[in-house]
């Protein structure tokens, strides 16, 4: 066949490779997917827990990486915000129901 052995061992090994960019394609769906129909909330560790109760298996620094590639990030809840001014001299109402 008058093919090198290095260019041989590169075409075999290359179609693993093959594998292992499907594989990581469809996790990526799946990573998007899940996220975006929790509402957004799922980290990294959320993440791989709901993947692997699906039956993936998966590594947190993994779901992190796919997570950046994919550019989601998880959005905090705010944090309370006093929006009511109880530093006044305005009248209070009288207890009437003594609570």
């Amino acid at each position: 066949m008058r093919v090198s052995t290095r260019a041989y061992n590169a075409c075999t090994n290359n179609s693993d490779r093959q594998n292992k960019t499907k594989e990581e394609a469809e996790l990526k769906e799946k990573v998007e997917q899940i996220f975006y129909e929790n509402k957004q909330v799922h980290g990294s560790r959320r993440m791989t827990d709901a993947l692997r109760k699906i039956g993936i298996k998966a590594g947190r620094y993994q779901v992190t990486r796919l997570m950046a590639e994919l550019g989601v990030k998880v959005r905090y809840p705010k944090k309370y915000k006093v929006v009511t001014d109880s530093d006044h001299n305005d009248a209070t109402l009288p207890n009437k129901l003594d609570r």
